[in-house]
């Protein structure tokens, strides 16, 4: 079933997504006055048991980093530490139900063959949260 709301309607196609170029600097995101850093590693995973905290549809790299940060934002922790983004909408929605996976604990990158798909580990957050 195609994602659908007021606003936005894509079920099919792939989101504009340069990993090549994202993954050349740290990622840094800000909410409510904070700044998160997270590192990329293009066609990578984060992979675990119990690994997501949750699943989300962003229309962005840039989203799906801001829902991390918020998350930690808002709960006063760093209870997101990485996220796993898919920008192949056709590929993962009907069978994931989302294309953003925020992650709680990580461990070793996996190599994932979508060619639009990354995985960034957070590397720095401010210094009110522990």
């Amino acid at each position: 079933m195609p994602y659908r709301d007021r606003y936005c309607y894509r079920d099919s196609g792939a989101i504009a997504f340069d990993c090549a170029k994202a993954q050349e600097s740290e990622q840094v995101v800000s909410v409510r006055g904070g700044s998160w850093g997270f590192e990329v590693k293009c066609q990578q995973d984060i992979n675990g048991p119990n690994i997501d905290i949750m699943g989300t549809i962003s229309y962005s790299f840039g989203d799906c980093l801001r829902s991390c940060a918020s998350l930690n934002s808002f709960s006063s922790n760093n209870t997101c530490l990485g996220v796993y983004f898919s920008g192949n909408i056709s590929d993962i929605l009907p069978n994931q139900y989302a294309n953003c996976f925020l992650k709680k604990y990580l461990t070793a990158l996996r190599s994932n063959d979508r060619t639009l798909g990354a995985a960034a580990s957070l590397v720095f957050s401010p210094r009110s949260l522990k």
